[in-house]
């Protein structure tokens, strides 16, 4: 049992114990006593519900604080009782066999101890009744005190003052007011240094606990300063120091992107700079002096020095030896250190940002452990190089035909930005334990060349690296819906062809990362005796067993039917609710698209991921049917076909019902999953379909398509390029009116490109078993130039 149990377990009592209190008033105040009793149940259901939502989303600190509620109003509501009823409820002095807590404090037991200790104030007849107010008030404070570090903890230091604020205002009050005992002559005749002890006592403490609630909320909102430049340095110095003050503020990590190609999230990590001591040495070191006493924010100095010469520009040649020192304003104390192998002063630059992020992310609670890097900050280095990527290279400047066209409106251009995306990103994610959002980022631009194998891996590893429920290694949760989603279309109809094609190191290390977040054994005994045998040379080179495609096709798809169940299970109202309350709508953790997460209610949210979780369950059962096959095959086929069009049905019916509730937002993914959902069901499937059904199912399929592709629910930046890869799309490749859809997108999508045959053309013949469709007449097909021809002319569209 650790601290946090013990801390619950007695306030728990605590409540209980005062509820065993508050009975002895029903009878002289039934009423405030049994308005008392309903909330307090209230209250105590809704905590025991969401126990595990707070302690998972807000943390064990916020649960004590929570569960601190429970005695703190029952303490309260006590005193107002007695308030309210007088002391009738302690007539007589109480007595041993008096139910009230009086009955204890006037017990003969009570007053011999307290005889012994404090024999004035055992003889005050009084003494019962200003003991229940002081141990009510004793409870009330404590607990008071641990709501707050719940407010500090959660909403930080100006949720703090706020909540404190109106705690006091209500305790000013509350003093005015009370009548309890009825005046104030009841209280007995304390000494002057007894009472003026006390009182001073209860202050230092009340400002004492407050202090340190102050010191525990600015921990959360570090700052740091660039030092500026000195007589000393020389101009390589001072050229890589006003580099690094410029680019520290850009180290802003995003919430990845819920669609590899849409539109990335909120930041949920920045680096806030701040300006630097002025003024004379003893300002500054008396400003260092009240804040060893007073609760400032934890305040990093950064001081760069470099030992190499300057060059012109970026790319003139000049290389530098930047050594890297972290250190704390406020004591001078040195805490990290770094030296920098030679790089050009631009990429050095990059290099120290990224260190000195990684250092200050590393103290911060508030930031996801996927969001922090390794320790000498490569890993974030390299995530900030390829957005400064266009700056940073120059030749992508001269890469589009024409000045009006930036790299990412130019085909060519912006693929080998891409390309050049990898090459920064793999070393960085590829060989060690690094930041989750750098494999993430990797793992995207791997999913947008079509190579969803070496997608699965990054997503798979950072499943096993972030495998906790809560903690510091908490889970991925968007990574881990991206694996989910991977799992499910790699084992499509294509998968002896993808999986055989696969480099077999990726495979064994997809093997490993599932055995380590404990997915295989969960597999096993979810289907016990079906899995047993499955070992990693089986699962990376299943052609060596007869069996051995349709076993790893199955293991995958029920890995992804397990996930994607424990993530809808995961993603509840109450979670969400605590999700509002923690991150105010701007959860690092979720899985809705970014508009999402910050405009609706919980309900409404959690109606999107109903539907959501409903599509991917339907397309992994599908896929899992399609799988299986056996002696019984095509009577299986003929019931699925039943059960997946009842299903579609129910579905259209609750995506309409959420359009008219939730009118502008969540169109895309849901129509978009719509999409695949009913070309998974209907034509990969291999359910028996007339000539009219097939063509009715693709024109669907391609009118959903097309309202999901409207300017106005389109999320995604580039969605010709997601038609053309997605194996979930893969069975529409033969068919005319999906081509000329795609080609359409393909023209809205870029303002300068090669013929639609030479680029995503060439992709979707690449597939041996993808079936492109002959040219028609007037097909305008003929392969040409990448210059030349109506659709290959690069200039502007």
């Amino acid at each position: 049992m650790n601290a946090t149990n013990i801390v619950l377990g007695a306030l728990v009592g605590t409540s209980a114990a005062l509820l065993v209190v508050a009975s002895s008033t029903w009878r002289v105040a039934p009423v405030p006593f049994l308005a008392y009793v309903a909330v307090l149940a209230v209250m105590a259901g809704l905590l025991w519900a969401c126990r595990g939502e707070i302690r998972e989303e807000l943390g064990d600190t916020a649960l004590r604080g929570a569960v601190a509620v429970l005695p703190l109003f029952s303490s309260v509501a006590i005193l107002t009782i007695l308030d309210l009823v007088g002391t009738a409820c302690c007539a007589g002095g109480g007595g041993p066999g008096h139910p009230c807590l009086c009955g204890l404090l006037g017990g003969d037991g009570f007053h011999r101890v307290l005889g012994v200790m404090f024999p004035t104030l055992a003889t005050d007849p009084r003494l019962p009744h200003l003991a229940v107010v002081v141990a009510l008030n004793a409870i009330a404070l404590t607990t008071a005190f641990m709501f707050l570090r719940g407010v500090a903890h959660i909403f930080g230091q100006r949720g703090l003052r706020l909540s404190a604020l109106a705690m006091a205002a209500t305790a000013v009050i509350w003093v005015a007011w009370i009548r309890f005992p009825e005046s104030i002559e009841q209280f007995p005749d304390w000494p002057d240094p007894i009472r003026g002890g006390w009182t001073a006592a209860l202050l230092i403490l009340l400002g004492g606990g407050y202090l340190w609630l102050e010191t525990t909320a600015v921990r959360r909102e570090p700052s740091v300063n660039i030092s500026e430049p000195r007589e000393q340095d020389d101009e390589a110095t001072t050229r890589l120091n006003q580099e690094v003050r410029w680019r520290l503020p850009a180290i802003e990590v995003l919430a990845p992107a819920w669609k590899p190609g849409a539109p990335p999230g909120h930041a949920v990590a920045a680096m806030v700079e701040s300006s630097d001591i002025e003024g004379s040495r003893i300002a500054a070191a008396l400003m260092r002096v009240l804040a060893l006493v007073l609760p400032v924010p934890p305040s990093y100095g950064v001081r760069v020095r470099a030992d190499g010469q300057a060059g012109d520009g970026p790319g003139a040649g000049e290389y530098v030896s930047a050594t890297v020192d972290i250190h704390d304003r406020i004591s001078g104390k040195s805490l990290h250190q770094t030296t920098l192998p030679p790089l050009r002063t631009d990429l050095a630059a990059i290099r120290a940002a990224g260190f000195v992020a990684s250092r200050v992310f590393a103290d911060n609670p508030l930031i996801p452990a996927w969001a922090k890097g390794s320790y000498e900050g490569e890993d974030l280095a390299a995530y900030l190089m390829i957005r400064e990527l266009p700056r940073l290279d120059s030749g992508s400047w001269e890469r589009s035909s024409d000045a009006l066209v930036d790299a990412d409106g130019d085909y060519d251009a912006f693929h080998a930005m891409q390309r050049e995306r990898i090459a920064i990103l793999r070393p960085a994610a590829d060989s060690r334990r690094v930041s989750g959002i750098v494999r993430y980022e990797l793992a995207s631009l791997y999913e947008q060349e079509g190579q969803h194998v070496k997608a699965l891996r990054l997503h798979a590893l950072n499943r096993a690296h972030y495998a906790s429920a809560t903690g510091p290694n908490r889970m991925f949760q968007r990574s881990r819906y991206r694996m989910i989603v991977l799992l499910k279309m790699i084992a499509n109809h294509r998968f002896e062809e993808v999986w055989s094609q696969a480099d077999e190191r990726d495979l064994r290390d997809v093997y490993h990362a599932l055995n380590l977040a404990g997915l295989l054994s969960m597999l096993r005994e979810d289907r016990p005796g079906e899995f047993d045998g499955l070992r990693e040379e089986e699962f990376a080179a299943p052609r060596e067993s007869g069996d051995g495609f349709r076993r790893v096709r199955l293991a995958l798809l029920h890995t992804a039917r397990l996930e994607a169940d424990a993530l809808d299970r995961y993603f509840s109202r109450r979670r969400m609710v605590c999700d509002d309350i923690r991150w105010r709508g701007r959860n690092p953790y979720s899985v809705l698209p970014p508009g999402i997460t910050s405009q609706e209610s919980p309900w409404r949210r959690r109606m999107y991921y109903d539907i959501g979780f409903r599509l991917l369950h339907s397309s992994i059962a599908s896929r899992i049917a399609s799988a299986e096959g056996g002696a019984d095959h095509h009577e299986k086929r003929w019931r699925q076909r039943h059960r997946q069009e009842h299903e579609l049905r129910r579905l259209e019916k609750e995506i309409d019902d959420f359009r008219e509730l939730n009118p502008g937002w969540g169109l895309w993914g849901i129509t978009y999953n719509k999409a695949s959902l009913i070309a998974t069901q209907k034509l990969e499937s291999g359910i028996p379909l007339s000539p009219k059904e097939r063509a009715d199912a693709v024109d669907e399929v391609i009118t959903t398509l097309r309202e999901a592709l409207n300017p106005s629910a389109c999320e995604h930046y580039r969605p010709s390029e997601l038609l053309a890869l997605d194996p979930d799309l893969e069975c529409m490749q033969r068919e005319q009116g999906f081509i000329a859809l795609l080609r359409e997108q393909y023209d809205r999508d870029w303002q300068v490109k090669p013929d639609f045959w030479n680029a995503l053309g060439a992709k979707l013949a690449a597939r041996p078993t993808s079936g492109v469709p002959p040219p028609r007449p007037g097909d305008d097909r003929t392969p040409s130039s990448a210059h030349g021809g109506p659709d290959g002319d690069r200039r502007p569209t």
